[in-house]
């Protein structure tokens, strides 16, 4: 039960965190947004850990638990550096601008205070994922078998940024202004849903005819919106990132290169279709 409950918890920080990033139209550094989009795939692994430990499903083999186990260490170590650096830098402001000047023990003190209360502060945080990953491996065998794991962990993240995105526009976007190519690319955000839920659970989202007559569309869509989507519906689907960073156009490339290959299995291959038919 508690694995369900940390599932949840998590989730919902996760889509409260990408709906700040998006509606906030935050100005990143390089640095931060490459670091952003790492956590991402951390936290989308974390979460896929807590979901499989909750419903006991093999979505990961048991050795990929090492790899997550050094991959939270990791984190573990960046997280608490910068703590400390970022607790430093607010306190050394602080400390100047009533005193004027700084000295060497001011920084010794203060880094380690900040040291042992960063350590303390994430040994709390990461504990359930360092637990969960023991935890799934000594109960690996007692867990059901899930087909296309890895499909489904991935492509469940694209639906649901998918949806955050579409939310965040629907709600928050001036229809007054809204311009034609941000029409077309909710479409395209609504149909990589279904290509997304459609290929990872097996299910007919119409006929497959459908989505060959719709891929060509989807592929020009994806390259076209940085240059047809107004200003507003960039910033509010996160996607003004696009114009300014090399990570995170790098890191849409790869995303959208593994949907379309999901919708290339999905469109003209025999993945999905063919297991329905002979079901």
């Amino acid at each position: 039960m508690i694995w369900k409950i940390l599932f949840i918890i998590l989730t919902l920080i996760f889509c409260f965190l990408n709906i700040g990033g998006i509606s906030g139209g935050f100005v990143l550094s390089e640095f931060s947004i490459s670091l952003s989009y790492i956590f991402s795939v951390f936290a989308v692994l974390v979460l896929g850990l807590f979901f499989a430990l909750g419903w006991k499903k093999k979505l990961f083999g048991r050795k990929f638990m090492n790899f997550l186990i050094v991959f939270t260490c990791l984190f573990f170590v960046v997280s608490v550096v910068i703590s400390v650096m970022t607790g430093l830098n607010t306190v050394a402001i602080q400390v100047k601008s009533e005193f004027g000047t700084l000295d060497s023990v001011f920084y010794m003190s203060t880094i380690s205070r900040l040291l042992v209360l960063s350590v303390l502060m994430y040994s709390v945080l990461y504990a359930p994922v360092f637990a969960g990953c023991f935890v799934y491996k000594k109960n690996y065998e007692n867990f059901s078998e899930v087909a296309k794991p890895y499909w489904k962990i991935f492509l469940t993240y694209v639906a649901l940024i998918g949806l955050i995105s579409l939310s965040s526009v629907l709600v928050l976007i001036d229809y007054e202004g809204i311009a034609l190519g941000d029409v077309f690319y909710l479409i395209f955000i609504l149909l990589k849903i279904f290509v997304a839920v459609g290929y990872a659970y097996d299910l007919r989202i119409g006929r497959q005819i459908l989505w060959k007559i719709l891929s060509l569309p989807m592929i020009a869509m994806a390259l076209a919106e940085p240059f047809v989507c107004s200003e507003t519906f960039l910033n509010l689907t996160g996607q003004h990132i696009l114009l300014d960073s090399y990570s995170g156009v790098i890191f849409e490339f790869l995303v959208d290169f593994v949907v379309f290959y999901a919708l290339y299995r999905y469109a003209f291959k025999s993945d999905v279709y063919k297991i329905k038919t002979e079901n």
